[in-house]
């Protein structure tokens, strides 16, 4: 056996269980703390949504724009 030590490797249930507001990534079973955005990010975000949501409703579209923070789960496994 390696004289390393063995990364713990984090699930959705690690980060579903993180403090209201801590902002964090999980990928590959790595859990990534997250900066705050800077008031740049948050700008630029807040230009694209409008433009996207304007564009949506133009072309009647049913669909919406969420620009808030909330969980995306790209694969089926418990590690990304």
């Amino acid at each position: 056996m390696s004289a390393q030590a063995q990364e713990q490797l984090y699930t959705v249930d690690d980060i579903e269980a993180l403090p209201e507001g801590q902002r964090a990534e999980l990928i590959d079973g790595i859990l990534y703390d997250m900066a705050t955005p800077s008031r740049t990010h948050q700008r630029l975000v807040h230009h694209f949504d409008r433009v996207i949501g304007n564009y949506i409703v133009e072309k009647g579209g049913s669909r919406e724009v969420n620009p808030a923070p909330f969980a995306v789960y790209l694969n089926q496994d418990a590690y990304n």
